[in-house]
């Protein structure tokens, strides 16, 4: 990630009325042209937008013809594009996708993990079950690529490998979408073992716009459909109290969430045909949940009341021991360059 001097104040922690921490972040508005409409922050501050980038990872599938020869339903969609919790809902729908493709959780390449969900974790615990790869927060992804796979004739063997052609048919949607040739990025790997650029925020925030400027605008069906997946389920995006559902009670489809990992958050603003994309620089999610409410609020999308509600519900009091709130999460956002 940039240096500090990239970044702005984005939440502050307080304890009885005192600062404890403080977080710094950069958010990117553009449209589907470039051009920056807001920002907090430098727009090109580099860095891993990581899952955030899953719709754009979930367009072959469609476009292919991968989805519907399966016979896949609009929430399988909504979960090629998630980052889960492992809630059963999660799950079930993960091991019916690996059966229809004929495929078990071998032929995953995330590692074994035990659910993200705290309950479903302590449930799984103590039936004395092991670690799975289908309770890995990406694995309704890798269902997807597995899909397109089977539908191509392509092996599934190596899907992860940067020269597979699923990872360079990935790489041509993306580059439709930033609007140059995503190959010449810097390019590491994803916890979950895919390949992950690293970009700009104005970049990330154009190629959002333009994803939902062919949604909207031109109807194209991938964007589209995506998009209407995510808003209709977003429950299966994240998860219980997630981001996704959080803001979906609030605004419906006008806002349509995707959390990355490290803080990074991407927010698709249909109705607007712009992009929103968050990183707070620590990290921590808190940060970035708390100055999405903020942001949202400075650019009229909601009123004072909905903005305070919302902002404590993405970025909750901490807690003491016995669940008692001892302090505050608020916003520490400047206005917004324009």
């Amino acid at each position: 990630m940039a240096s500090d001097g990239h970044f702005v104040p984005f939440a502050r922690v307080e304890r009885g009325g005192i600062p404890e921490s403080h977080h710094l972040g950069v958010a990117v508005l553009a449209d589907a042209s470039g051009k920056v409409r807001a920002r907090w922050g430098d727009p090109d501050a580099v860095t891993f937008p990581r899952s955030a980038l899953k719709p754009f990872q979930a367009v072959d599938l469609v476009e292919s013809g991968a989805f519907d020869a399966f016979g896949l339903a609009e929430q399988d969609l909504a979960l090629a594009c998630a980052s889960h919790s492992g809630e059963s809902f999660h799950i079930e729908r993960v091991r019916a996708w690996l059966d229809l493709i004929d495929c078990d959780e071998t032929c995953l390449v995330c590692g074994a993990v035990l659910p993200g969900h705290k309950e479903t974790a302590e449930a799984h615990l103590r039936a004395g079950l092991p670690p799975s790869p289908v309770f890995y927060n990406c694995s309704g992804k890798h269902c997807g690529f597995l899909t397109n796979a089977r539908h191509l004739g392509l092996p599934l063997a190596g899907y992860d490998v940067p020269d597979h052609p699923l990872q360079q048919r990935y790489r041509t949607v993306l580059s439709r979408f930033l609007g140059r040739d995503a190959s010449v990025l810097p390019w590491s790997r994803d916890d979950c073992m895919l390949p992950a650029p690293a970009l700009p925020m104005r970049d990330m925030a154009t190629a959002m716009a333009r994803f939902t400027e062919e949604a909207v605008a031109e109807g194209s069906a991938a964007p589209l459909r995506i998009l209407a997946a995510m808003a209709n389920y977003p429950l299966l995006v994240a998860g219980t109290r997630g981001v996704p559902q959080i803001l979906n009670e609030t605004l419906g489809s006008r806002a349509v969430a995707k959390p990355g990992a490290e803080g990074y958050l991407a927010v698709f603003l249909p109705a607007e045909r712009l992009g929103l994309a968050l990183k707070a620089a620590d990290g921590n999610a808190r940060a970035a949940d708390c100055a999405l409410a903020a942001i949202l609020g400075q650019l009229g999308l909601i009123d004072a009341a909905t903005e305070a509600e919302l902002a404590e519900r993405l970025a909750p009091p901490p807690r003491d021991s016995r669940g008692t709130p001892v302090g505050r999460i608020v916003a520490a956002l400047p206005p917004a360059e324009r």
